[in-house]
């Protein structure tokens, strides 16, 4: 009987496609990976199923959105419990934690930088990656406040023009930090076990909680790797301690 491959469709630099390949080798599921910057009959692909973001696995014509490993384990027929998770008191400190580191680093990138696309067939810059991950923070706390379910449209719209220097990115970063903490200390239930629709469903809020805050940190990995690459001198770096329990990938880019 034949039975269809499972499929990854993915984007070098993409945080949540790198844990969902290393997921579906840590359960020992065969995949072909499908880099949609190098594969464009996989785009085609993608583009038939009708699936709107990455990364998708994909078996046949059925899909889903790789966003919940939790999903991706009940797709598998597999069973995903996962490690001892950071509560979300502690994710939410993580995350200002990044967040603040992020700031550090910005503010020591050289203006020259920011055009610098650190995977060159991506189109994403420096500016645009240091931009993004204030833009994680922003989209959570609208989110989760019902505003829309598709966060990763919005976490994904392109830079506004009137951001351009390391000073622009700093004050939106500021904002969508404080938007984050006052959404925290607004909480009437911290337990986060609420629900948040999303476009691939309602899932648990601190489920999300966790997603954002590494998916976060990831891109400040990112960030300082390349600005160590460049032998740029920074105030702070990230000490290993800030990324315990956190369930990041192993992966810097793919």
């Amino acid at each position: 009987m034949h039975i269809d491959p499972i499929r990854v469709f993915w984007v070098p630099g993409c945080s949540a496609c790198v844990k969902a390949k290393e997921f579906l080798t840590s359960l020992g599921v065969p995949f072909e990976s499908v880099n949609l910057l190098e594969n464009e009959q996989g785009a085609a692909d993608l583009a038939a199923l009708g699936a709107r973001s990455l990364p998708v696995i994909a078996r046949g014509g059925d899909f889903v959105f790789a966003q919940s490993l939790d999903q991706v384990a009940k797709f598998l027929g597999r069973e995903h419990t996962g490690a001892d998770r950071l509560s979300p008191e502690m994710l939410v400190r993580r995350w200002a934690d990044f967040l603040g580191l992020a700031s550090s680093l910005v503010a020591d990138m050289p203006g020259e930088l920011l055009e610098h696309r650190p995977i060159p067939r991506r189109d994403r810059t420096m500016r645009e990656l240091a931009y993004h991950i204030y833009q994680i923070p922003d989209v959570f706390v609208r989110n989760v406040a019902g505003e829309f379910e598709d966060w990763a449209h919005h976490v994904n719209l392109p830079v506004p023009d009137a951001v351009r220097t390391t000073g622009d990115i700093l004050a939106f970063g500021g904002r969508a930090s404080a938007a984050m903490i006052g959404w925290w200390e607004g909480l009437d239930d911290r337990a986060c076990l609420w629900t948040v629709q999303t476009y691939y469903g309602a899932r648990p809020a601190w489920e999300l909680l966790e997603r954002q805050t590494w998916h976060s940190a990831q891109h400040v990995r990112q960030l300082e790797a390349v600005l160590q690459g460049f032998a740029v001198p920074l105030a702070r770096t990230a000490p290993p301690r800030l990324y315990e329990g956190l369930p990041l990938p192993a992966g810097l880019w793919a």
